[in-house]
């Protein structure tokens, strides 16, 4: 192997080398992001569970109200 063949070589190991390790960080970046996004379903799923939780009480105040308003006033007309 002359030196020419031998600098070939060399440039070709590295070149497949830092292909290697662009390709393996992208793969840990890939799980990374799948890792946030599960993490960020979550928030949003309990973030939406609190939502419908202040809903259901916003909406029997609403509805309370209305049937305490009523009897206030059906109580009015029977005075």
């Amino acid at each position: 192997m002359n030196e020419y063949d031998m600098i070939a070589f060399s440039v070709l190991v590295i070149t497949l080398g830092i292909v290697l390790s662009v390709w393996i960080n992208r793969g840990g970046a890939r799980r990374a992001r799948h890792a946030q996004s599960e993490s960020d379903n979550r928030l949003l799923r309990d973030d939406l569970a609190r939502v419908k939780d202040r809903l259901a009480v916003l909406e029997r105040i609403a509805t309370d109200k209305d049937a305490r308003l009523e009897q206030e006033i059906e109580r009015l007309r029977s005075d």
